[in-house]
């Protein structure tokens, strides 16, 4: 096998929509041990370079501060990272730990970790506030906890709620949406109290593997993985308003999207992917960005502050791909080992810095929001 399809082979199985996780990726990497190629394929300078598929526009790599290790991050096979209100939150699946950290020093404040918070491979992450919320893709539950105590709210779980690998969460602080991978569902909470409001489950909104939620105002946007689609709800009722699919939007397993004023951004988690806008209020096609020199292999993140736009690419070695959020125009790649991506699972940003987890590195990224720079690498 080539290092080039063993990476898509790995990449694949570890981000399919049901996000599986490290159990599958062990099985995958077990095999390619076995057959004497993983080797060839992650030591490959040009896999770690990211240069397996021709040139990439890339950022300076200038000297890094030290990694800063031996703070007890207590970082594992990290999934999720959030920048809320002046401290960063990172979900560790293989550990059941949420980690929570100070943006401007990284200095750690808390992990949420403990049999009560029922923390089972913890997905992804929502912050309306005074609340955190958590969605555990096996354990079929929401963890909610203060944030700024840590103290456990509660846990929801239950067959009426209908969370079935639960794989996105998003709140607008008077509603918690939770996306049912496998059971191809949406499910509304109180945020004021967790209860149940309503479980939607129609055919006619085209769910298919949902993956990731994102709110603006009246407009729920939901990316489904395998439908190659973006469904759009009602964020007040929940109302159906449309799907949105078809060659132009260039959706391909569409698994990340976010909203940043006017604008709704898809990225597909596909090898070539592609970063589609949407207008908000329409749902009508702004662009669909697929240039090569984008470097979008394998999306799985996006974020943005206003100003930027920040994408997560797991293929290709590893890189962050940023935009200009008001034009689309490609700022910079960032790659390189310096930067320590490993899987980048997940990309926040602050405005004035950014920070991606690595999920095969136990580690997170933290980059100049301005300059592209390196930081420094989190571990543990």
């Amino acid at each position: 096998m080539t290092s080039t399809r063993l990476e898509d082979a790995v990449l694949r199985m570890h981000l399919g929509p049901r996000r599986r996780g490290t159990r599958a990726l062990q099985r995958v990497v077990a095999s390619a041990l076995a057959a004497g190629s993983l080797l060839v394929a992650f030591d490959s300078p040009a896999l770690a370079s990211g240069d397996l598929h021709g040139p990439r526009a890339s950022a300076r790599v200038s000297p890094p501060t030290p990694a800063r290790s031996g703070t007890g991050y207590d970082f594992g096979s990290p999934d999720a990272i959030l920048a809320r209100d002046g401290v960063v939150w990172v979900v560790n699946p293989s550990n059941s730990s949420v980690t929570e950290f100070m943006a401007s020093s990284d200095a750690l404040v808390r992990v949420v970790r403990g049999k009560q918070y029922h923390f089972d491979y913890p997905d992804s992450i929502t912050v309306d506030g005074a609340h955190v919320w958590v969605a555990n893709l096996y354990g079929y539950s929401v963890t909610e906890f203060s944030s700024s105590t840590g103290r456990l709210i509660r846990v929801i779980k239950g067959s009426k709620d209908r969370l079935v690998l639960p794989s996105g969460i998003v709140s607008d602080g008077s509603h918690v949406w939770v996306a049912g991978g496998s059971g191809n569902t949406v499910t509304e909470l109180a945020a004021r109290t967790g209860a149940l409001i309503q479980v939607l489950a129609s055919p006619r909104y085209g769910f298919a593997h949902p993956s990731s939620l994102a709110v603006a105002g009246a407009h729920l946007w939901v990316a489904n993985s395998y439908g190659a689609s973006v469904t759009e709800l009602s964020a007040v009722t929940g109302r159906f308003i449309q799907v949105i699919k078809g060659p132009r939007f260039g959706f391909s397993y569409p698994s990340a999207v976010t909203t940043r004023g006017s604008s709704v951004w898809v990225a597909s988690s596909a090898y070539r992917s592609t970063l589609t806008e949407l207008v908000n209020s329409t749902g009508a096609l702004v662009r669909a960005l697929r240039r090569p020199e984008l470097g979008l292999s394998y999306s799985v993140s996006i974020s943005s502050d206003g100003q930027h736009l920040w994408v997560a690419n797991a293929g290709n070695g590893g890189s962050v791909t940023e935009l200009t959020a008001a034009s689309g125009a490609l700022a910079r790649v960032i790659r390189g080992r310096p930067f320590g991506f490993s899987l980048p699972e997940s990309v926040t940003s602050d405005g004035t810095h950014v920070w991606v987890a690595n999920h095969t590195a136990n580690s997170v990224t933290e980059i100049n929001a301005s300059t592209g720079k390196l930081i420094r690498v989190l571990k543990n």
